[in-house]
């Protein structure tokens, strides 16, 4: 998964388990820096996780595009 990130805007991306706890996350420092993360899963079966962008403390808001590749 990969989230363009306005250059004013500072987001950091999270991938959830179903019950809400962090299986990867993508913190990188700044404004405007892009977040991605790579997350393989070795259990067999369906399952269901969530994704979060979150803006970091006092940075506003931002349109964002993400993309996420099976």
């Amino acid at each position: 998964m990969n989230c363009a990130i306005p250059s004013a805007y500072d987001a950091d991306l999270y991938l959830l388990s179903s019950s809400g706890s962090t299986l990867v996350r993508s913190v990188n420092d700044g404004a405007g820096a892009d977040e991605s993360l790579t997350y393989t899963r070795t259990a067999t079966g369906s399952t269901t996780v969530y994704v979060e962008l979150e803006a970091y403390s006092g940075s506003g808001s931002a349109a964002y595009s993400c993309t996420v590749a099976k």
